[in-house]
């Protein structure tokens, strides 16, 4: 049998096992290679005529490598010779819908739109009910911002009346383009759930620690005991948040835009003292909580935002302010420029975030912390996959409080992974920050120093449409040259989200 034969019969029987299936990749040697690539590769015209036109081989190419990572491109060079070799058959055979069907998905990968959107213009002629080729026209329309036509090409394809599936992907990318059409957007999130903090007072871990030597007399102290009010305390509650997100376009969707966002934060805790709950039990007086370790965050944040195919910028101006309790804690304004830059190395998405912080704090009654924060990090994200990505940064930042022992230098460290499995989203991070003060305490046993490592681990279940659950823990371990300074803290979120 010739080799022609054995591919077109092999690919004949991969295919049809592919789509008893339903998969939506084509099945792969085990160098990732698929029949048609495998034929491409080694020039073998006739081989892909006939795979082209005795099987479905051109609606299952996706010009990529497997089988493990099968988003991954094959290189450039794969990709040249396949467009030279399919080029020449297109000059003796240009009236094969397959053929205009595979030039034109090679053509998206080769980020030539234009040539792509009249290879599926030559299918629609050709074969006017070939609704996988409309599909495929008005997703390039979209990529080419030409939103109109792409409107128009999907409610053709949608009037011949496709299959159900093919007709529920139309109606999604309608609503996308809709939503992409207009000059103004909002975006809603709500989060209601429980809360559990082991140390919600940022206590000391000991409750002595060790100071500079006090000399009374005769007497030299070289520790004290740690109040039994400052000591951890644990308590539980629940919590509520929302977002609004707002943006104007000015002109064309994606140019410059301005934007409005509004957070909202508030928890309401119980102090769970269980010494104090016993006593008060036996005593046969009423178990008071204690509210004075509830927050609430309000924040505000104007600015513009410019987008491109290459990157996003975003530059805000907000304002806040933090309640401890009832009471005023913390106002602060200050301004966050952001810029994300898109790369692809080796057909991977890269994304390059450098931002910026610089915001003055301005505490109600702890004055000796009022000052200036500046802070600069740069993030790098990278996508293994669609749905699998990992990413580390590098943070400096300046306190310049009014006290010079609230004054510090910081740099800090994180990386992290994420993935999403179905309806799950996994995700955790470590961040390692180093902490340098300007000036020591006056009972610090020498100048301080804080060290923290914080871990943090999120899981979202989407349960239906934009609504699910979210679990979410946060552990902090604070080691500092002033034991005062010396804490472990873990919090617990499980709560209820929904976007609108």
């Amino acid at each position: 049998m010739t080799m022609r034969r054995w591919l077109v019969l092999a690919s004949t029987i991969l295919l049809i096992v592919g789509t008893l299936a339903r998969a939506e990749e084509p099945f792969r040697n085990a160098e990732g290679e698929t029949a048609l690539q495998v034929a491409l590769r080694a020039g073998k015209r006739a081989e892909v005529m006939s795979l082209l036109t005795e099987t479905q081989a051109a609606y299952f190419e996706t010009f990529t490598r497997g089988p493990h990572e099968p988003t991954h491109p094959l290189p450039q060079e794969s990709l040249d010779r396949a467009w030279h070799l399919l080029a020449g058959l297109m000059r003796e055979h240009p009236r094969v819908p397959e053929l205009n069907f595979i030039i034109g998905v090679l053509s998206v990968k080769r980020n030539d739109l234009a040539r792509a959107e009249l290879a599926f213009e030559r299918v629609i002629q050709i074969s006017p009910d070939n609704h996988r080729a409309g599909v495929e026209l008005a997703r390039v329309c979209t990529l080419s911002g030409r939103h109109d036509v792409a409107r128009r090409t999907y409610e053709h394809v949608l009037a011949q009346d496709p299959p159900e599936n093919v007709a529920r992907k139309i109606k999604r990318q309608l609503a996308e383009i809709d939503r992409q059409g207009k000059r103004f957007h909002v975006s809603v999130r709500l989060d209601a759930g429980a809360i559990h903090d082991d140390n919600v007072n940022v206590g000391p871990s000991s409750d002595t620690v060790a100071v500079s030597p006090i000399s009374m007399g005769p007497y030299v102290f070289t520790e004290l005991s740690v109040d039994r009010e400052s000591q951890p305390v644990d308590t539980s509650g629940a919590y509520a948040a929302a977002t609004v997100e707002t943006l104007y376009d000015f002109g064309q969707s994606g140019g410059w835009g301005a934007a409005a966002d509004l957070n909202y934060y508030e928890n309401w805790l119980d102090e769970q003292d269980s010494d104090k709950r016993l006593l008060c039990a036996v005593l046969g007086y009423p178990f008071e909580s204690k509210e004075g370790y509830e927050t609430r965050l309000v924040r505000v944040a104007l600015g513009v935002k410019h987008a491109s195919k290459k990157g996003i910028f975003k530059g805000v101006v907000r304002a806040a302010r933090i309640w401890d309790g009832s009471d005023p804690l913390v106002d602060t304004v200050g301004i966050m420029p952001a810029y994300l830059r898109i790369f692809k190395p080796g057909g991977h998405r890269l994304y390059w975030i450098s931002a910026l912080l610089a915001e003055h704090r301005e505490y109600d009654t702890r004055n000796t912390y009022d000052g200036l924060y500046l802070g600069l990090e740069q993030t790098a994200r990278l996508m293994l996959t669609d749905n699998t990505s990992v990413f580390a940064g590098l943070r400096v930042a300046d306190n310049n409080a009014d006290a010079a022992i609230f004054s510090y230098t910081g740099l800090s460290g994180v990386a992290g992974a994420t993935v999403i499995w179905g309806r799950l989203n996994l995700s955790a991070s470590a961040r390692y920050t180093r902490n340098e003060h300007d000036a020591r305490e006056v009972l610090a046993p020498r100048d301080r120093v804080d060290e923290r490592l914080q871990l943090n681990a999120k899981a979202t279940l989407r349960l239906f449409g934009k609504t699910g659950l979210e679990l979410k823990h946060q552990y902090t371990d604070n080691a500092s040259t002033f034991e005062l300074y010396d804490y472990d803290r873990n919090v617990t979120m499980l709560g209820y989200w929904g976007r609108f």
